[in-house]
């Protein structure tokens, strides 16, 4: 079940790694519509929806609406989605919860770091911001979570090498040390 689930991830990843790199699409979202859906799933599957949740989504959805009636095509999402990448790759305030989100996004099954998909990212957030990726890492690195996420990538990559080595991966004999 683990397996598939991690396939399942994948296979998500990939999909929006597709339509998030190669035309820089930000994911569609109406909150107004979002809003009906939860509204609707709560009595269904007997959960309960926090009161300052329901008056943000009502918020966001008055807002996107008022701002629809001007531009059709506008879409909070799309404003807010640059600022939103932005801050979890400087995560400033040190939030353990988007530590765990960004670890879970980048790091592989095996404990490595998905290089690909981290670059890809980064290039996406840069994109969308409008700068370049190399001061888009500066600001990555200007916080002091921002440095505890990449040494924690460069320590995981070392050490799943380490056991690749360990176990004569890579054409590498182990030392006898080891």
């Amino acid at each position: 079940q683990r397996t598939q689930r991690t396939q399942q991830t994948q296979r998500g990843h990939r999909r929006w790694r597709r339509s998030s790199a190669s035309t820089n699409v930000v994911p569609t979202l109406r909150f107004d519509r979002l809003l009906g859906e939860l509204t609707s799933l709560a009595p269904r599957f007997a959960f309960q929806l926090p009161p300052y949740f329901l008056n943000n989504a009502r918020a966001l959805g008055t807002l996107e609406g008022m701002a629809r009636g001007v531009d059709p095509n506008f879409s909070v999402l799309r404003s807010v989605y640059p600022f939103a990448l932005r801050r979890m790759l400087s995560n400033p305030d040190g939030s353990e919860l988007i530590t765990r989100t960004l670890s879970r996004l980048t790091r592989a099954s095996d404990g490595g770091v998905r290089w690909r998909f981290l670059n890809g990212l980064v290039g996406d957030a840069a994109a969308l911001l409008g700068v370049r990726r190399r001061q888009l890492a500066r600001e990555m690195t200007s916080t002091r979570p921002g440095r505890r996420y990449i040494i924690g990538l460069v320590r995981a990559q070392l050490w799943t090498w380490a056991k690749v080595l360990r176990r004569g991966g890579m054409g590498v004999s182990p030392s006898p040390t080891d």
